[in-house]
């Protein structure tokens, strides 16, 4: 039940943040995410951030890519960028909070 809650919740945001056009490997990585191949959507997204670091379709997803495979200080760094970008947008405010919660419970 978690798992399914964790996927809507990925998918909720990933299109929150959708762009009119995505890259290709957005598409890729979504594809592979919509497919539960959480790996090779990560890494996928990682050649696309690497490619647009100022995509907050991009980060969005790593961010919580990184917190569902519990790499919370990724997911922490990511939300970081994500929120310097935005201007402080409340998903990456959630997220950034959500990701320092575990890194300080370790």
């Amino acid at each position: 039940m978690k798992n399914i809650l964790t996927a809507i919740a990925i998918l909720i945001c990933i299109t929150t943040f959708a762009q009119p056009k995505l890259s290709v490997l957005e598409q890729q990585g979504t594809d592979f995410f919509k497919a539960g191949d959480l790996i090779n959507a990560t890494a996928t997204l990682e050649k696309a951030f690497v490619q647009n670091p100022q995509s907050l379709y991009t980060i969005n997803a790593l961010a919580t890519l990184y917190h569902n495979q519990k790499m919370e200080q990724k997911s922490y760094e990511m939300a970081d960028k994500g929120m310097k970008i935005s201007g402080n947008a409340a998903n990456f405010v959630f997220a950034k909070a959500r990701a320092a919660t575990f890194l300080f419970k370790a």
